[in-house]
């Protein structure tokens, strides 16, 4: 368990074979990887739990192999993917809760594949706008839309509502 008032891994350099979070629990009020650089063959956040105010992927680079968040909780009031880069292998978000007030990928590069299938979005305020990249775009449950499977349709609070969002210039 990572707990208190400041938690940080800005600026750090993950650059193994593998960087493991597995399990773990960040419930400090702030939890912060802003601008940190993950480029192992596999970076690993499977089944953790982020709560407490704030938590910070801004900026965040994965590249190299293999990144998941798969089964992990997101219950922070504010969680922030802005700008933050997924590149190289396939970046797994599956069955991922993100129950905030606040979640955002805004202003994101993905350039590797993607998954939030079988994410659940809650009811705050969720963003992609703007990516920098979106080549090939992430995979959502929504993306293959199905008239007689209502839990198919994409959520009102995911922005932007023309989906799905459009790059715009670096």
């Amino acid at each position: 368990m990572f707990s208190g008032a400041a938690l940080s891994f800005r600026d750090a350099t993950f650059n193994g074979q593998i960087a493991k979070f597995d399990g773990a629990n960040f419930s400090g009020e702030t939890t912060s990887f802003r601008s940190a650089t993950f480029s192992g063959r596999a970076t690993g956040f499977h089944g953790v739990t982020f709560s407490g105010g704030s938590i910070s992927f801004r900026g965040v680079t994965f590249s190299g192999g293999s990144i998941s968040f798969r089964g992990s909780t997101f219950s922070g009031q504010t969680t922030r993917f802005d700008g933050a880069t997924f590149s190289g292998g396939h970046t797994n978000f599956r069955r991922v809760t993100f129950s905030g007030q606040l979640t955002r990928f805004d202003g994101a590069i993905f350039s590797g594949s993607a998954s939030f299938q079988k994410s659940y979005f809650g009811s705050g305020d969720v963003s992609f706008e703007n990516p920098k990249q979106w080549d090939p775009g992430p995979t959502f449950d929504w993306d293959t839309r199905v008239p007689w499977r209502s839990e198919c349709w994409k959520p009102e609070n995911v922005k932007p509502l023309k989906w799905p969002p459009s790059a715009v210039s670096r």
